[in-house]
């Protein structure tokens, strides 16, 4: 939590690796993890943070992630990870909204920037995911780009 204080008080995102795990299952060899239901808690804690959800293709449940985020308005999700399911940006969008997903790749950037340009949007849609999703993060810092 103190590190979380830190990031509102520096008006900073705070990007945290998760599994995508179901709610009732903590991997006995991860036992400290975050799973998308400790976001949750922490979003809605802490409602004025910029919570980061990393890797909502990072193995384990990413519906269950997804489902589980659509309770935490101000917590966003980024895209990366080694699964490229079809459907899971849509699925994402569904769940989520377009404006609270961010692009990121943790493997190739082929595969990466594939999973959005795949999915079923409009180009405006992947304009946000892409670019300006995380801008108006960093326009609260004043550290965007013009």
């Amino acid at each position: 939590f103190p590190i979380i204080e830190k990031c509102i008080e520096l008006k900073a995102p705070l990007l945290s690796h998760a599994t995508g795990s179901r709610k009732d299952y903590r991997d006995p060899n991860l036992p400290g993890a975050s799973r998308a239901d400790d976001f949750v808690e922490a979003g809605h804690r802490y409602p004025e943070a910029m919570l980061i959800y990393g890797h909502i293709g990072g193995g384990g449940d990413w519906e269950f992630a997804c489902k589980a985020l659509r309770s935490a308005p101000t917590v966003f999700a980024d895209t990366s990870g080694s699964v490229s399911d079809e459907g899971m940006v849509d699925f994402a969008v569904k769940c989520l909204g377009v404006h609270r997903l961010l692009f990121a790749t943790d493997m190739n950037f082929e595969t990466g920037v594939g999973k959005v340009l795949a999915a079923q949007l409009t180009d405006e849609q992947r304009r946000q995911i892409f670019f300006d999703n995380f801008n108006e993060i960093l326009r609260k810092r004043s550290n965007h780009a013009h």
